[in-house]
């Protein structure tokens, strides 16, 4: 058990709303509530007053942040909640025995405990996978993505019908096959449940933290990962709850017929008429067993880069898997948008723009995120940075000690056309630097020129590490920035404005920690309104004097219509 305390801070619940005034001002048009989610607790108290310390980033307990705007009255009510509050007991209560944690490791002082360890986790997931509907509400940690207007069980539907409730639905998600609905005001967790208790015909293991949603359909798409054996099911869901199979897949469709891979799969792409799956070089290793055995997802992976990255193509149509297609290894997180067009042979053509590392080291360099590099500590880190490259070796194909991050990844628009005989696949580079992509949904689906994003800065000797907010001309390449020094800007929002047929009229938001460049004491955050044309700040206001980690973010306007959805 680790008694010291963790280098992330705790930022505070607020649950009861606070009214902030606005700086600047809130265009007339835009009202509505941004919901953000992220790891907001690291320091746990335990009864006999020492702490048990998470020392990872992505692995503090997830809370919920709800922005409600109002243009009428120029102000932002927020309120927060930690949304894990029974975990929370129980890792304190088993000292993090039985949990699988991102990158979190637990002290264990004797083999025994090892093996106890392993033993309990492995029937605690195989528990919370088959019982999860009747786990307490706050009993699993998911906090990567938030969604608006998400599917779930029919008997949930029914049961808050008869309870009255007004029809509004929150949901939050992670890369398992387990999710959380949240009351949308007070954000109190409310059930679990998982895409098996949609339909009993979805098993799997994972899934992916980000969906995708067809505004003209109005279905809700994703897919289960089941890791062994080996299955990807991809599935569309209806707002009436009508659950359609796409396609499962166990075999690659490229010629050889070899069996697919447990890849890590976040996000991925679709269109008017198809599914872009990518399957990367990035996978759990050894049937999930060293997951099961080390507790740990970055080390019960492996990223093997002679192996190609295989993107399946999927029908929305009852076709399928249509084909399999093998690219040069990267690894993708996120996807910004995708469509298809006809090429002058007649033959349909996928555009998607993805952010593409060309390798994995990003899995441990995250373990940082929230605690920057201040200008204060730029020769201590100076000299780490060169001890860690000194002794850099690859496990698992990814290197440690991890090289503090310098840069984010490419944005690259892959083009697919999917011939009579067979299929060809190009790419070009879009900008360096860029990720988490977001854009017009108005645009969703359809060929779109912009994409807001965030670009990384390192340290340097007059400035601390930072994140600005970035706009991309897809078409030319060029870029427009927001932020500077001390600014680290969360994944943008964009919202547009009503009738507007320019698909960058409109704002951003986002929400920005302010780093100083000594004193973690003086750190403070702000919501930020941006004009999304110039990336000029048109609003803003003081949210508190603590900094807030958030990775993923939604936006409804006032009618709780999603607007924004990751």
């Amino acid at each position: 058990m680790s008694q010291d305390v963790s280098t992330f801070r705790n930022a505070p619940e607020i649950r009861h709303i606070k009214v902030i005034p606005i700086k600047g001002c809130i265009p007339d048009w835009f009202n509505g509530i941004m919901y953000r989610v992220g790891p907001g607790k690291y320091n746990l108290e335990k009864e006999d007053g020492s702490t048990f310390s998470i020392k990872h980033a992505f692995d503090g307990m997830p809370y919920l942040h709800r922005f409600e705007i109002s243009s009428t009255s120029q102000t932002v009510r927020y309120n927060s909640r930690n949304l894990a509050e029974s975990y929370e007991v129980s890792v304190v209560r088993d000292n993090g025995m039985g949990k699988i944690f991102y990158g979190h490791v637990p002290v264990m002082n004797s083999i025994w405990q090892r093996i106890y360890n392993i033993a309990l986790r492995i029937s605690t997931a195989l528990y919370n996978s088959l019982f999860i509907d009747s786990l307490p509400a706050s009993s699993q940690a998911i906090g990567v993505t938030v969604s608006p207007n998400f599917p779930i069980p029919a008997a949930c539907v029914e049961e808050d019908r008869n309870n009255g409730r007004d029809g509004r639905v929150l949901v939050t998600k992670t890369d398992a096959n387990m999710l959380q609905q949240i009351h949308p005001d007070t954000l109190e967790p409310e059930r679990l449940f998982n895409y098996t208790s949609i339909d009993n015909r979805i098993k799997g293991d994972a899934s992916a933290a980000h969906h995708q949603y067809d505004p003209v359909t109005k279905e809700t798409i994703n897919f289960v990962m089941n890791i062994f054996p080996t299955r990807f099911q991809i599935f569309s869901s209806t707002p009436e709850g009508k659950i359609t199979i796409l396609a499962t897949i166990t075999h690659r469709l490229d010629g050889t017929g070899q069996s697919i891979r447990p890849s890590y799969i976040h996000s991925f792409g679709m269109t008017k008429d198809y599914i872009i799956l990518p399957e990367q070089p990035l996978a759990y290793s050894n049937i999930g067993l060293d997951l099961m055995k080390s507790g740990t997802v970055i080390t019960g992976m492996k990223w093997d880069d002679t192996i190609d990255t295989y993107i399946h193509i999927v029908s929305r149509h009852g076709k399928g898997h249509i084909t399999t297609i093998a690219v040069d290894p990267f690894l993708c997180f996120h996807f910004g948008n995708s469509w298809q067009s006809v090429n002058k042979n007649g033959f349909p053509v996928i555009n998607a723009d993805l952010c593409t590392y060309l390798d994995a080291d990003i899995m441990f360099q995250v373990n940082t995120l929230g605690d920057p590099v201040r200008q204060s500590n730029y020769m201590d880190h100076l000299k780490e940075q060169a001890r860690r490259k000194s002794q850099a070796t690859k496990v698992n194909g990814i290197t440690v000690p991890p090289i503090k991050l310098e840069s984010l990844c490419d944005l690259r628009r892959y083009t697919i056309t999917l011939g009579k005989n067979e299929t060809s696949v190009a790419y070009r580079c879009i900008t360096e630097n860029f990720d988490f992509p977001r854009f017009s949904q108005d645009f969703m689906m359809r060929e779109s020129k912009y994409l807001y994003g965030c670009r990384f800065h390192p340290p340097t000797q007059s400035d601390g590490e930072h994140t600005r907010l970035i706009k991309v001309d897809t078409e030319t390449g060029t870029t427009i920035q927001y932020g500077g020094p001390g600014y680290c800007c969360s994944e943008p929002i964009f919202a547009p404005r009503p009738g507007s047929d320019d698909e960058d009229e409109g704002v951003l938001m986002s929400l920005v920690n302010h780093f100083d460049n000594e004193d973690p004491d003086m750190d403070s955050c702000r919501w930020v309104l941006l004009d999304a044309k110039t990336m000029k700040e048109v609003a803003s206001c003081e949210i508190g004097q603590f900094a807030i980690t958030t990775f993923h973010g939604s936006f409804v306007d006032d009618y709780f219509e999603s607007v924004s959805i990751n």
